[in-house]
């Protein structure tokens, strides 16, 4: 009785020396993960407070008078810039004066002169006056034909238009020129009706167009426009000498100048 009384003893001893190193183990693992995380915590902050260092530092190397320096702050990669139309055109009336030539008959030189006035409600919309007058000539195969007893009076000559259309003017950008300038410019097309004057006769008439116009100023720019008038006049047949309707298409090619107003109090 009495061994085992000292063996059981020696083994509860044993047990619970056992037990009390074990929590201290534990303890102190505890406090070794906890510094970790002081540390870790730590070295983040010195991270921010050193960012926010160099960011003072920047703003305060700034000048306000030259822009120039304003890359130092941030890069710019991920900003997009959207600007206004460099030339303002809502409420604003718009004159324009410019020569013209045809492109798509074949027995006549047609040249002339135009004239436009429009009114744009705003920038991308607005409506427009339109007066052509043309000359003509001959061409050198229009000449040989008359040489060798062809008639030519069927064929149709434009003298003069005059017509109404609405102007929308949906893009508008910049571009370079020869490296030297930058140019905005905007595009826009043309719809509208009138009437067609040939030699002999009036007759009802549509057009689609349109063009391109590069501003000097935002009082002036360089204008072209590319027009297609569609008509049907009456002419001679050759072959019966009935008078019949001809489906008749004429292309202008213009370019000139547009002049703004009243002058432009914002942008």
């Amino acid at each position: 009785m009495g061994e085992l009384k000292i063996k059981a003893t020696i083994i509860l001893i044993l047990s619970l020396m056992i037990v009390t190193t074990d929590a201290q183990a534990q303890e102190g693992g505890g406090g070794d993960v906890e510094s970790l995380y002081d540390q870790f915590d730590s070295k983040q902050s010195k991270k921010r407070q050193k960012k926010e260092r160099k960011r003072k530092q920047k703003f305060e190397e700034i000048d306000g008078n030259n822009l120039s320096s304003i890359y130092k702050l941030e890069p710019f990669s991920d900003i997009a810039v959207i600007q206004k139309r460099y030339l303002p055109k809502t409420e604003r009336f718009e004159f324009s004066i410019s020569g013209m030539s045809g492109l798509n008959n074949a027995f006549f030189n047609n040249l002339g002169a135009g004239l436009r006035l429009g009114y744009h409600f705003i920038e991308k919309v607005g409506v427009e006056l339109q007066y052509f007058a043309f000359s003509s000539s001959k061409r050198d195969v229009t000449e040989s034909l008359e040489s060798r007893s062809v008639r030519t009076s069927s064929i149709v000559t434009a003298k003069s238009y005059v017509g109404a259309s609405i102007k929308w003017s949906p893009i508008y950008g910049k571009v370079s020129f020869l490296n030297e300038s930058i140019v905005p410019f905007d595009m826009h097309f043309l719809l509208g009706a009138g009437q067609a004057s040939t030699e002999d006769q009036d007759v009802p008439a549509f057009h689609v167009g349109g063009g391109q116009s590069f501003a000097l100023s935002k009082g002036m720019s360089v204008r072209w426009d590319i027009l297609l008038n569609f008509y049907q006049p009456e002419i001679v047949s050759t072959l019966t000498s009935e008078v019949i309707k001809q489906n008749q298409s004429d292309l202008f090619f213009s370019l000139g100048w547009s002049f703004y107003f009243p002058e432009a109090k914002y942008r």
